[in-house]
């Protein structure tokens, strides 16, 4: 097990590539443990396919990205999931619906 991971129990880590950004719906940066929709600027571009108004939706002004995830960031810059917006993800054909909760892991 990774030292990190045992430190930070629950949390997907620390982004890699670009910079996260936990936000309000109004589109407003929240503060550290909030949770909100993550949002993700300079990070590799995705585009669904063949789906451009489905790309231009998940895109901000700023050029951050967001595919519903919802969780928030820590002191430290972990980052936490705990929601999906649509509350389902589709993984190889298979609907998949996550504990919708609000509590911390």
């Amino acid at each position: 097990m990774s030292e990190e991971w045992l430190r930070k129990p629950g949390s997907v880590g620390k982004p890699l590539m670009g910079r996260p950004y936990i936000l309000d719906d109004d589109g407003t940066e929240l503060p550290v443990g909030e949770v909100g929709t993550i949002w993700f600027e300079g990070a590799v571009g995705f585009s669904y396919h063949d789906d451009p108004g489905k790309t231009a939706a998940v895109h901000d002004a700023r050029g951050r990205a967001s595919v519903g995830d919802v969780g928030y960031l820590d002191e430290d810059g972990y980052l936490f999931l705990s929601d999906r917006r649509t509350h389902l993800i589709i993984s190889g054909g298979v609907n998949i619906y996550p504990r919708r909760s609000r509590t911390r892991c």
